[in-house]
């Protein structure tokens, strides 16, 4: 292409109203960081060198399957809408994000202070993604401890290692077919990172003390509340896995940044303490709302739902 690039070209097409032609980026390892972008542009998937039919050909069936059936962009399917609560023009944003990962394969990474809904947002982009009726499988890395994170990822066989008694199957084996959710993911200590790399490029791993190499088919959302490309920077975070994980990143805002939702969410979470401690329910007055928009909110989402159970049960 003589004068541009791939991507040049990309933004052309998509501009042209009368192209309605649907675009694979197919990239070189180094290029992650250009795929990303050109999904971001309105590609509908990609697929890294070197690669087969066995990974291009369910792509081409996803887009027969949606042809015709193409949203606007903007539009956030209304499953999704009422799932993510909130209107602000941050969490807006979010919900467009998610409406167009989840028709696509590429990894997830989900990145927001602690308390910002990370956990909900992976399970809305798994309930409405092509892998719905397969298992949505939740790790939190930060709770293994380092001698036990391959066993608990990978699975492990009997007599790999003292109080093996029997054989388990790893994370990666009970997703498959699913997707895989890593909170936490930058807790995953750094001589570890290179075997969850391997397992995400080849989709194959072994159980701990096994010789076979199991094939596992997992989409994989992953989510920090740290800086991980900064991790990266300071050599405490792989670059090669960072690239693997933010394929297609989401920046989840505070709630300090979205106050305009404090009403609707201070009334959805009065409504869940009702339901959930057998109590009245009574809706958040513009009094309550004006004392909650008032206080800072460290703790974000999951501070406010304690505060709004708190105050139903007195």
């Amino acid at each position: 292409m003589p004068g541009i690039d791939g991507m040049e070209l990309l933004r052309r097409c998509k501009a042209d109203p009368g192209c309605s032609a649907e675009f694979v980026v197919i990239t070189a390892y180094g290029s992650i960081p250009v795929a990303v972008e050109a999904m971001r542009h309105g590609a509908f998937d990609f697929i890294t060198k070197p690669f087969d039919n066995d990974r291009l050909l369910p792509i081409l069936e996803r887009i027969r399957a949606q042809r015709g059936e193409a949203r606007p962009t903007g539009e956030v399917p209304v499953e999704i809408d009422q799932a993510i609560v909130g209107a602000a023009p941050a969490m807006q944003r979010v919900k467009e994000l998610v409406a167009i990962c989840t028709a696509t394969e590429a990894n997830v990474l989900l990145c927001g202070e602690t308390g910002t809904g990370k956990d909900l947002i992976a399970s809305v982009i798994h309930k409405n993604s092509p892998r719905r009726a397969s298992p949505f499988v939740k790790v939190c890395c930060a709770v293994f401890p380092r001698d036990l994170v391959a066993s608990e990822l990978y699975g492990h066989e009997r007599g790999a290692f003292t109080g093996a008694d029997r054989a388990k199957k790893g994370r990666f084996e009970l997703a498959s077919g699913g997707t895989l959710y890593l909170a936490d993911v930058d807790d995953i200590p750094f001589e570890e990172q290179v075997k969850l790399l391997r397992v995400i490029e080849e989709r194959l791993c072994e159980r701990v003390g096994g010789s076979a190499a199991l094939r596992v088919d997992v989409r994989v959302v992953a989510a920090t509340h740290r800086d991980l490309y900064g991790m990266v920077s300071e050599g405490r975070f792989r670059e090669d896995l960072w690239y693997r994980l933010a394929v297609f990143p989401v920046d989840l805002p505070p709630l300090r940044d979205r106050l305009e939702d404090l009403p609707e969410l201070a009334a959805h979470f009065a409504r869940r303490a009702a339901r959930r401690f057998g109590l009245p329910e009574i809706a958040p007055s513009r009094e309550d709302v004006g004392l909650l928009a008032a206080y800072p909110w460290p703790g974000n989402i999951r501070e406010l739902a304690a505060v709004i159970d708190r105050a139903a049960i007195l």
